[in-house]
């Protein structure tokens, strides 16, 4: 199954961003990633958050694939959108 992710993160952004990639190349082939772009905390002060998407192919189902990329952690938000 082919997925798209929305990242973004403004805590340590860079860091937690490459982090990010690093763990899903572990579960998905075919990596793509989309140019990184900057936007301003709106609605809140903050550092200014980094998003980008990355798409990669996965045998796991939806479900699976949260499971196996921490999706269940408070930090981290994972939807289904199909």
């Amino acid at each position: 199954m082919k997925y798209f992710l929305s990242i973004g993160s403004n805590i340590e952004a860079t860091k937690n961003i490459d982090f990010a990639i690093y763990e899903l190349g572990l579960i998905l082939s075919n990596i793509e990633i989309s140019s990184y772009y900057k936007n301003r905390a709106v609605g809140f002060e903050g550092d200014d958050f980094i998003n980008l998407v990355i798409a990669g192919d996965s045998s796991l189902g939806f479900e699976e694939l949260v499971a196996a990329s921490g999706g269940d952690k408070p930090s981290i938000k994972i939807t289904n959108v199909a």
